[in-house]
């Protein structure tokens, strides 16, 4: 019976990319796959951008391909750890905050969405902080 002599074990992965934006990569890969699912299966949505709504088809298209398009290639730049992708979480995230807060004010209520990207979307732009020297390929 033949034994491993080499000091590292079988199954020894190493990985350039930290596990934690690993795991971002992947959820927003799946983000992605939601938004589509949920913007296919809600065809009369119409989602409010700074307390506009953008009406019809065209709107509807938008956010079919925009955002979907977004959540996969910020995907990708965290999993392979690409330095151009903290700059497109950062700005997006910006703008998100700032978005929400305008139909927050503009909008009636219920706030509930926008209250909760208020409160969790400024503590996601420090954790990117604290993490950007790993976004470095």
């Amino acid at each position: 019976m033949a034994q491993n002599t080499s000091s590292s074990p079988a199954w020894s992965i190493k990985s350039k990319t930290p596990y934690d934006l690993i795991a971002l990569g992947i959820l927003m890969i799946l983000a992605g796959l939601i938004d589509i699912s949920i913007i296919l299966k809600n065809p009369d949505y119409e989602m409010p951008i700074f307390g506009m709504k953008l009406p019809g088809k065209a709107g509807w298209y938008f956010i079919l391909i925009v955002f979907p398009t977004f959540h996969f290639i910020a995907g990708y730049g965290a999993f392979m750890a690409r330095k151009w992708a903290y700059y497109l979480y950062v700005l997006p995230t910006l703008y998100i905050i700032a978005s929400a807060a305008v139909s927050r004010i503009i909008l009636e209520p219920p706030h509930r969405i926008r209250t909760t990207i208020l409160l969790t979307m400024p503590i996601f732009l420090i954790y990117l902080y604290w993490r950007r020297k790993h976004f470095r390929r």
